[in-house]
């Protein structure tokens, strides 16, 4: 693949991971479906923790480990978004190394804020390019350094989501 091939190819996986927070963001869950290969992981490793790792969040109140496998786990996973009146997912640092024509690795700051909880950390991501071209997530590795929990936060929630009318804006 030459320069400009690949510098072509890292800004589709770079795009990726901001149509996997804008779809998660929304709660557009059939767009975020789409964001990942169907044999997907998601981990969430926590280092100093002394609960067992779950496959689904069952506190916000001290850090825990997750881990669930494939496309439907991972919606099962983020279907406890829709009880948060917010939640966002904000990446930063967004840093993708190709492996080929259809492997990638990507690595960035991600910070998750909202009602109950404050992250932030680093995703060790991979993703492949499927056979209709479009890149998904195969693996997120994310590994929090900092957890917040909150029993209430000092403002006022000004729009609820999901504002399934997004796409229309401006």
């Amino acid at each position: 693949m030459d320069e400009q091939a690949a510098t072509l190819e890292r800004f589709r996986v770079h795009e990726l991971i901001g149509h996997y927070v804008d779809a998660l963001n929304h709660r557009d869950w059939d767009s975020y479906a789409d964001l990942w290969t169907e044999d997907c992981i998601f981990e969430m490793q926590v280092a100093e923790s002394d609960l067992a790792v779950s496959d689904q969040m069952t506190t916000t109140q001290k850090p825990i480990g997750v881990r669930t496998e494939r496309r439907a786990g991972i919606l099962g996973l983020v279907s406890t978004y829709n009880r948060y009146p917010w939640l966002f997912q904000t990446p930063s640092g967004v840093v993708v190394t190709l492996d080929g024509d259809r492997s990638a690795r990507i690595r960035h700051i991600l910070q998750v804020t909202s009602s109950a909880i404050y992250l932030i950390g680093i995703c060790y991501d991979r993703a492949t390019k499927g056979e209709d071209g479009k890149w998904r997530l195969a693996h997120r590795d994310y590994r929090p350094s900092y957890w917040e929990a909150r029993e209430s936060m000092p403002g006022f929630v000004t729009r609820s989501l999901p504002d399934m009318g997004y796409l229309s804006r401006p």
